[in-house]
């Protein structure tokens, strides 16, 4: 029963994005939309038997914490290299009223989400169904992320999306920390977005 609803709920995930991509459906909708698939997911997790440890809610390591901390930085210092030697795009400066509330509302509520949804909860139910290794747990990571991602415009932005993915799929796998993962999503995301990106 958990495979089907798992399943349902990645399915009706891709199907919100597919119609905000071909402006089926208006992009501030497929973000309600998408909330609504975090609150059942949660709801799934909580009803068969909710776990702080399997969804990565737990104090951070020393390890952990330096694991993400480099790859955040390493994150950080490629998108640098490739905008100042490559891409050269204008550096964002915007500091408006609705640019401090996107940022806040990205870096607390958005970032989060996304991170529950395509790492926590996926990383969760891999175990519930017996599926967890490596190669699914990036492969199903990755690919979610991504696609959540599609809607947005830029085919730089794109690639770097689903480059994040597998980074942060393989990371999660070794080192399941919402907390740590969340943080960084929200570091270079914010970082890759002042760079132009």
């Amino acid at each position: 029963m958990y495979s089907i609803l798992f399943w349902s709920l990645v399915v009706i995930c891709i199907t919100i994005v597919v119609l905000a991509k071909f402006n089926l459906i208006h992009k501030k909708y497929s973000y309600t939309a998408l909330f609504i698939v975090s609150t059942l997911s949660f709801l799934l997790v909580w009803f068969n038997g909710f776990n702080f440890k399997l969804l990565g809610i737990l104090a951070p390591t020393w390890n952990d914490i330096y694991d993400y901390s480099m790859i955040t930085f390493l994150c950080c210092s490629i998108i640098w290299t490739l905008n100042r030697f490559w891409f050269k795009h204008k550096k964002n400066h915007n500091s408006t009223e609705v640019e401090i509330k996107k940022f806040l509302f990205y870096t607390i509520i958005s970032v989060t989400v996304q991170e529950f949804l395509f790492r926590s909860f996926v990383y969760y139910s891999l175990i519930q169904m017996g599926m967890l290794n490596v190669y699914t747990m990036v492969i199903l990571s990755f690919l979610l992320f991504g696609i959540a991602h599609l809607a947005f415009r830029g085919k730089i932005f794109k690639v770097g999306v689903f480059m994040m993915g597998i980074i942060w799929g393989v990371l999660y796998f070794y080192a399941p920390n919402l907390i740590l993962i969340s943080i960084s999503h929200a570091v270079v995301g914010m970082f890759a977005y002042y760079q132009g990106l």
